[in-house]
């Protein structure tokens, strides 16, 4: 697929964190790159993406550049066909 449109190339959805595992969707693609920031609080950005994989996330406003657990505990198991699959998530996004 040629992306031609904003639409095709990157969408915004927010999601609420429960502790458990989420299928987060909506997006309308299967994203390659995944920027997640809470709203409520003042927790650490995190970027997940397909080349490094499920279960590292970039931390792009601290000194630790990589870690295994993103923002509380959340992170991302799967990149799905509409979205992707959040495990233990606990903040708002």
């Amino acid at each position: 697929m040629t992306a031609t449109t904003q639409a095709e190339l990157q969408n915004t959805v927010l999601w609420a964190g429960n502790g458990s595992t989420a299928s987060i969707t909506g997006v309308g693609f299967s994203p390659d790159l995944v920027i997640a920031k809470s709203r409520t609080s003042a927790y650490i950005m995190n970027w997940w993406d397909t080349v490094r994989g499920t279960g590292k996330a970039l931390r792009s406003d601290t000194t630790s550049s990589e870690a295994s657990n993103g923002i509380a505990g959340g992170n991302i198991v799967s990149f799905d066909a509409d979205g992707w699959t959040m495990q233990n998530g606990t903040v708002n996004f």
